[in-house]
């Protein structure tokens, strides 16, 4: 059982963009152009974090019936290389993917698993990160910094009610970007 988590190099795809765009400007003969878009990424993810694996093994349902959670598991992501001489220090996430319908805010299981709950997501501090909003997750310091998002799975309410949590394979994906101001 697990939750496979896949890193966006989101900053990058910016930038890749922004010079495909320039490239399809074709000038005329004699002509020289530059083009192109000058960004400020402070740090840069260990390539190590780019796809992460979070093992859900051995939660059992009574746990989730007795506090409406499981207990949470740490994804620990690893920026380096972090220039903070820009003035930017504050640090967002944001966890694109497939939203509970009966869980606002949580990561809906795919299907042909474990049913009656779903993935939610938190700060090391236990403040809920919804989904494909950005939270802010913390301050950088010059060099390396971690970042911790909890994971743990959370019970439906009617399973929960009615006690039909049903066991089977837990998968998801998540894609995360960090922005920085």
């Amino acid at each position: 059982m697990r939750i496979i988590t896949m890193a966006a190099a989101f900053l990058t795809a910016l930038a890749a963009m922004a010079a495909d765009t320039a490239s399809a400007q074709s000038p005329g003969p004699g002509n020289m152009s530059f083009s192109g878009r000058l960004v400020a990424e402070p740090c840069m993810l260990d390539p190590a974090d780019r796809t992460r694996e979070l093992d859900f093994r051995g939660v059992a349902t009574s746990q989730i019936y007795a506090s409406g959670r499981s207990a949470s598991r740490p994804i620990t992501l690893h920026l380096q290389n972090c220039d903070i001489t820009e003035g930017r220090t504050r640090i967002k996430v944001t966890l694109i993917g497939n939203p509970s319908p009966l869980l606002p805010g949580h990561l809906n299981l795919n299907a042909g698993g474990a049913t009656g709950v779903a993935i939610g997501l938190e700060t090391k501090g236990g403040i809920a990160l919804p989904l494909n909003q950005a939270t802010a997750v913390g301050t950088l310091s010059s060099g390396a910094n971690d970042i911790v998002i909890n994971a743990f799975l959370r019970g439906e309410p009617d399973a929960l009610s009615h006690r039909t949590i049903n066991q089977g394979d837990i998968n998801a994906t998540v894609t995360f970007a960090f922005s920085y101001d």
